[in-house]
C-alpha cells in the first residue's frame, strides 16, 4: 500500500470472501473464479493487495485464501474487489464493487455484502460477493510486573546504592540477550520499590513462558559508569510461580534479593474487538460563527460556499465525518455552533444546535452537518468571542452517560475554528474534566489566524493541568487547515485521527471495561425473487439457481 513511511496501520487483517451466482462466461462449463483485491492509494491509484486462488467450475465460490491488508483507523481506504473467470491463456472480467475498509470492519458481524456488477454490461446478473474480516494478532496478551528490592550491596562509597534493572531476552538459541527494558533510576536506597511496568508478551518472550530472561540489576552513576550489583536468569513461567530471587553479584556471591510483587498475563484488547461487540464511535461537531470568519456573501469570507467551490469548513467536516461516520450504528450527529447572536433576541451564544432542536441537536451524517451549517449561516448574525469551554462542557454531558461495560460509546468531538481562544482557562479547566469521559478532541483551525494557543491544548509534550489538577489522558488533537491545502485531504484525517485509537483504548482501560461478545452476523430476509431488498440487507442465504438477481448494498 503506497502510504508514507511513518505511517503506522492499527491492526493487520485477514480478508476471506465467497461468491453466489457469478455470470458464467464458460460455454461448456462454468466459470473459474478468482478474487482480485485492490485498495485506492493517496494518489487515486488502485494497487493490487492479493488475489485468491482460483476454483474450478463454480459459480458459488468459497475461497480459501486469506488477503492480507493493514488497517489504519486513519485513512480512508477503498477497496475494489474484482471477480475473473480465470481460462490458461485468457480471463474474462465477472464483475466488481467497491466500497471502504471502515464499511467491511464497521459491518455487524464483520461479514459485508455487496453486488458485483459489469458497467459495460449494465443489465447482466453478476452475482453477489460476501467479505469477512479478521484481526491478525501476533500476541494478543501484556505482562505486567512490579519489582522491589531487597538489602542489594552497597556500591557508592559515601552513601547508598542509586539502583535500576534491566530485562533481556535470550537470542540466537541462548547464545546471546537481547536488552527488552529498563527501569526508572530510585535514588539512595538498598530497598527500592520500583514502579510497575506492562511489556507485550511478544516482546518478552514471543509467547515461549520457557525462554530465559535476564535481569540485572545496577548502581547508577552520573558518569554513566553503572556498576553491576547483580543478576538472575528466570523464565515467566518462573517468575509467575516463584516470585522471588537472588541476585547473584560477578563472583557469585549473594547481592540482595528481587521480589516481583506483581506478576500477571492479561488480555489486551485491540481497537476492533471493541467494535466488534457493538461499540461505537460517535461524532460530535462544533462550528464557529464568529464575526472574524467574514460575511458569508463575501467571496473573501470563509463562510462562503457554493457547491463547486465548498469551503474549508465544508471540507474538513467531510473529510473527517465520512470515516468517522462508519463506525456509528445510527449514523446521527449532533450539531453545534458557537459565537452567534440568535433570532430572535440576538443574544450570543457559545453553544447552539445548528437544527434548531436544543433537546435534540442530531442531524443524519456528513449531509445533515453540511446542510444544518449551510442553513445556519443566513438565520444567524455571526458576532464572537471564540470560547470553546461551553461546546467542550456539552459534549462531556453527552459522553458522561455512556460509561458501563453494557453500553459502550466513545465520543470525537470535531471543533471547526478560525482564531484563538478567548476562554483558554475555561477550556483548559473543561479539557481536564473530559479527560476522565469517553471523549477525545479534534481541532481543526481554518483560515491565516495564529493558533498558538492550540498547540498549547494539543498535549503532546506536556501534560494539562488545571487548578493543580492534570490532566488523565492527551485527548486534544489540533491540526492547521492551511498547511494541508497542497496535499491531500487523507493526509489531514491521518494526522487528526491518529491518536484516538490510542485515547480509545486507554480509557476502556483505566476503567477496566473490556469489550462485549461480538455481536452475530444480522439474519436477512431475502425478498421475492426479482424485488431487490431495501438498502442495507442482505439475502439470508445463497439465491437458488432459480432466483433472478436483486441488489444487494452494505449490510451493517
Amino acid at each position: 500500500m503506497a502510504y508514507p513511511p511513518t505511517a503506522v496501520p492499527l491492526s493487520k487483517l485477514e480478508l476471506r470472501a465467497c461468491a453466489f451466482k457469478l455470470y458464467n462466461a464458460d460455454v461448456t462449463s462454468k466459470s473459474d473464479p478468482q478474487l482480485w483485491v485492490n485498495v485506492k492509494d493517496r494518489a487515486g491509484t488502485w494497487r493490487e493487495v492479493g488475489r485468491t486462488e482460483v476454483v474450478s467450475d463454480n459459480l458459488n465460490p468459497k475461497w480459501i485464501t486469506a488477503i492480507p491488508i493493514d488497517y489504519y483507523f486513519e485513512e480512508v481506504q477503498e477497496l475494489k474487489f474484482s471477480v475473473y473467470d480465470i481460462d490458461k491463456h485468457s480471463r474474462d472480467f465477472l464483475g466488481e464493487v467497491t466500497t471502504t475498509l471502515a464499511k467491511v470492519v464497521g459491518s455487524q458481524g464483520r461479514r459485508w455484502w455487496g453486488e458485483l456488477k459489469d458497467f459495460t454490461h449494465p443489465n447482466r446478473n453478476c452475482g453477489h460477493i460476501e467479505v469477512n474480516v479478521d484481526e491478525v494478532i501476533q500476541s494478543a496478551f501484556n505482562v505486567n510486573l512490579h519489582f522491589r528490592g531487597h538489602h542489594l550491596d552497597k556500591k557508592d562509597f559515601f552513601g547508598k546504592s542509586d539502583p535500576f534493572w534491566t530485562i533481556s531476552r535470550s537470542s540466537d538459541g541462548g547464545a546471546t540477550w537481547v536488552p527488552i527494558h529498563k527501569s526508572e533510576v530510585i535514588m539512595k536506597t538498598l530497598d527500592p520499590v520500583w514502579k510497575p511496568c506492562t511489556i507485550p508478551l511478544s516482546t518478552l518472550n514471543g509467547g515461549d513462558y520457557e525462554r530465559p530472561l535476564l535481569f540485572q540489576c545496577y548502581d547508577w552513576n552520573s558518569s554513566g559508569k553503572d556498576d553491576f550489583i547483580g543478576d538472575f536468569t528466570a523464565s515467566l513461567k518462573q517468575i509467575l510461580e516463584i516470585r522471588r530471587f537472588e541476585l547473584k553479584s560477578k563472583k557469585g556471591k549473594k547481592a540482595g534479593e528481587i521480589e516481583a510483587v506483581v506478576a500477571s498475563v492479561v488480555k489486551e484488547f485491540s481497537f476492533l474487538e471493541y467494535l466488534a461487540g457493538g461499540c461505537d464511535v460517535s461524532l460530535i461537531c462544533a462550528i464557529d460563527f464568529t464575526a472574524s470568519n467574514g460575511n458569508p456573501i463575501d467571496p473573501a469570507s470563509l463562510h462562503h460556499y457554493t457547491p463547486s467551490a465548498p469551503n474549508e469548513y465544508a471540507k474538513a467536516i467531510t473529510a473527517v465525518g465520512d470515516i468517522l461516520i462508519s463506525y456509528d450504528s445510527d449514523g446521527m450527529v449532533p450539531v453545534y455552533g458557537f459565537g452567534a447572536k440568535l433570532p430572535p433576541a440576538f443574544e450570543v451564544s457559545h453553544c447552539f444546535a445548528l437544527n434548531g432542536n436544543p433537546s435534540n441537536p442530531e442531524v443524519p451524517g456528513v449531509r445533515g452537518i453540511i446542510d444544518s451549517y449551510l442553513n445556519s449561516l443566513s438565520a444567524v448574525q455571526l458576532y464572537g468571542p471564540t470560547n470553546f469551554s461551553n461546546i467542550i462542557s456539552t459534549a462531556g454531558a453527552i459522553s458522561s452517560r455512556c460509561q458501563t461495560q453494557q453500553d459502550q460509546k466513545y465520543f470525537i468531538l470535531l471543533i471547526l475554528t478560525d482564531g484563538e481562544i478567548t476562554d483558554m482557562d475555561a477550556t483548559v479547566a473543561e479539557i481536564v474534566k473530559a479527560s476522565k469521559l469517553p471523549l477525545s478532541i479534534i481541532i481543526v483551525g481554518v483560515g491565516s489566524a495564529n493558533f498558538g494557543n492550540m498547540q498549547v491544548l494539543d498535549g503532546d509534550e506536556r501534560a494539562l493541568q488545571s487548578r493543580g489538577i492534570v490532566a488523565a489522558r492527551d485527548i486534544v488533537q489540533f491540526v492547521a487547515f492551511r498547511d494541508y491545502k497542497n496535499r491531500s485531504m487523507a493526509d489531514l484525517c491521518a494526522d487528526v485521527l491518529r491518536e484516538v485509537p490510542g485515547q480509545f483504548l486507554s480509557w476502556m482501560k483505566a476503567h477496566n471495561i473490556v469489550p462485549n461478545p461480538p455481536r452475530p452476523p444480522p439474519i436477512y430476509q431475502a425478498p421475492p425473487p426479482g424485488q431487490a431488498p431495501p438498502p442495507g440487507q442482505a439475502p439470508a442465504q445463497p439465491p437458488s439457481d432459480q432466483q433472478k438477481g436483486g441488489a444487494i448494498s452494505l449490510a451493517k
